[in-house]
């Protein structure tokens, strides 16, 4: 029984570390022709938990193809953070090509993460939507 007693307490210690997004985010990044627009909102009563969505839209006047992450932004391969990312939730996917041409002012499918920040503190996220022409969209959180 005391063997229990000193994880249950690290457990909550933990858990109380996490670091909570209270307020919304967005950020637009450019490169390429292709704007990427991340969102970072809040998820539940606490802000324990958050969703981070990205799209990309062609701003060039021609028809542009990239190669896409699609369904979810795994963040091992499509997010670099300040802050270790912890997945909450995997969504089941619908398989689309991840291949797109995308004609002026079109948009791409929206990707996404639901997680939450290791610690409080001021974060930056990089997020790679788009793998070629590949680049890496930015946006700060700060997480309480």
């Amino acid at each position: 029984m005391r063997t229990l007693a000193p994880a249950a307490a690290m457990l909550a210690l933990s858990a109380c570390a996490a670091g909570r997004v209270t307020l919304p985010v967005e950020s637009t990044f450019l490169a390429h022709g292709l704007e990427q627009q991340i969102r970072i909102e809040p998820r539940g009563e606490d802000g324990e938990v958050f969703s981070l969505t990205s799209r990309l839209v062609n701003r060039r006047s021609e028809a542009v193809t990239v190669r896409v992450v699609t369904c979810y932004l795994h963040p091992k391969e499509n997010l670099r953070a300040s802050a270790e990312l912890v997945i909450r939730a995997i969504p089941g996917c619908v398989p689309e090509p991840n291949v797109l041409t995308l004609a002026p002012g079109q948009a791409s499918n929206t990707v996404w993460f639901v997680g939450q920040l290791d610690r409080p503190g001021r974060h930056t996220i990089r997020v790679r939507h788009a793998l070629d022409p590949e680049f890496w969209g930015v946006i700060r959180v700060r997480a309480r």
